[in-house]
């Protein structure tokens, strides 16, 4: 997975840092969100055995793959405290299913092609967002200083065969 071209979760651009202009003390600084690294490398493995199997001397049965466990972590950037709170907020709002659905969203990312960028889709279902809290993410007490918020989260693919490609994360 390429991390430096464009992810996208239900319509949602979770690579959009940019940097600020004006210059303070520490210089200019980040806002927006990153997405540092994704894994879709873990499989759920089903396997059946007859319970009377042993009995014939089979005791093995077939092996079926379950569905894809995504995970994904990033960095939630602010100018501002408030700006990125504000943004903490309007990316766990999306990190939940919405009322009445199964809760299906598409997840969009690039690929390294053999000429060129591929772009991919998973239908995924979000697990929700994960923030440690403590109190390097609170931020001290001044409200205007940059802040950097570390995130996680982790999302079920129920279809595994649609990435289209074996193994590991970006």
């Amino acid at each position: 997975m390429d991390l430096t071209r464009p992810v996208t979760f239900r319509d949602f651009e979770l690579n959009t840092v940019g940097f600020s202009t004006a210059t303070g003390a520490a210089g200019s600084a980040k806002y927006g969100c990153t997405v540092d690294s994704v894994d879709y490398s873990e499989l759920q493995v089903r396997q059946f055995t007859n319970p009377l199997s042993r009995g014939d001397g089979l005791d093995v049965g077939g092996v079926w793959i379950g569905g894809r466990i995504v995970r994904m972590t990033g960095t939630i950037y602010g100018l501002s405290r408030q700006q990125a709170y504000d943004f903490y907020d309007e990316l766990a709002a999306k990190m939940l299913p919405e009322s009445g659905t199964l809760g299906l969203y598409q997840l969009g990312f690039y690929v390294v092609g053999e000429f060129t960028f591929q772009q991919k889709t998973l239908v995924v279902r979000p697990e929700g967002l994960h923030v440690r809290w403590d109190r390097h993410t609170l931020g001290g007490t001044q409200d205007s200083l940059p802040l950097a918020i570390p995130w996680s989260a982790s999302f079920f693919d129920p279809s595994p065969a649609q990435i289209g490609m074996a193994g590991g994360g970006g």
